[in-house]
């Protein structure tokens, strides 16, 4: 598809472009994707963190929660959203995983789903 079409923004009307996608304000994206680097951050936290722990009292990272996000980042189940949030990110979910999978090697920590 080729030509140009209007969205509505929190800023007012976008022109954007078919067929090269270009046209939101990179200020804009560049949120977009500081909101997508924060959800992979905060499910880091999650995920590193050993689930023999008790929980904190404000009821943060919940054994649960922390195998949830632990098979976020591995589980096949799961590669769709995954890889799908590291775009948005811009991230590559390849070198995201990896990372992570170092972290737990460098914590110490059992390489589990």
């Amino acid at each position: 598809m080729t030509g140009t079409f209007s969205i509505i923004g929190p800023g007012g009307p976008v022109n954007m472009n078919k067929a090269s996608g270009h046209g939101v304000e990179k200020s804009e994206a560049d949120q977009c994707a500081r909101l997508w680097q924060a959800v992979i951050w905060e499910t880091l936290k999650y995920a590193l963190r050993d689930p023999s722990l008790p929980a904190r009292s404000d009821g943060h990272f919940q054994p649960r929660e922390v195998a949830e996000a632990r098979a976020w980042f591995l589980s096949p189940r799961s590669a769709r959203d995954f890889a799908t949030v590291c775009e948005f990110a811009g991230f590559d979910p390849v070198k995201v995983r990896a990372a992570y999978l170092e972290l737990l090697t460098l914590n110490g920590q059992a390489v589990a789903a």
